[in-house]
């Protein structure tokens, strides 16, 4: 699996918001601001005309959110932080 790093995300130019169909219990999407949630395929063409109707600017801040929140919350540092954390509530008798 590669990190951040390796995916350059970084220097990447250009961020894009996400579209998501479909709605579960933890949605990043939504819990990052960084793009539209349709809850069903039938939705999905209002949510790409809303989209569209951003301008780039907001467009670009979108994306930028969803790398900051994959940052935070999926690197390998963050992801052994949280496992720790919960290895350490666990009582060994």
């Amino acid at each position: 699996m590669k990190t951040l790093k390796e995916h350059n995300i970084e220097s990447r130019p250009v961020w894009k918001p996400i579209l998501m169909v479909g709605e579960c219990a933890q949605n990043p999407v939504r819990e990052s601001g960084a793009g539209f949630v349709a809850p069903t395929l039938d939705e999905l063409p209002g949510i790409i005309g809303n989209m569209l109707e951003m301008g780039a600017k907001s467009r670009r801040v979108m994306g930028l959110k969803g790398v900051e929140y994959a940052k935070a919350h999926y690197d390998w540092e963050s992801l052994a932080q949280r496992l720790f954390l919960r290895l350490k509530k666990i009582k060994v008798d």
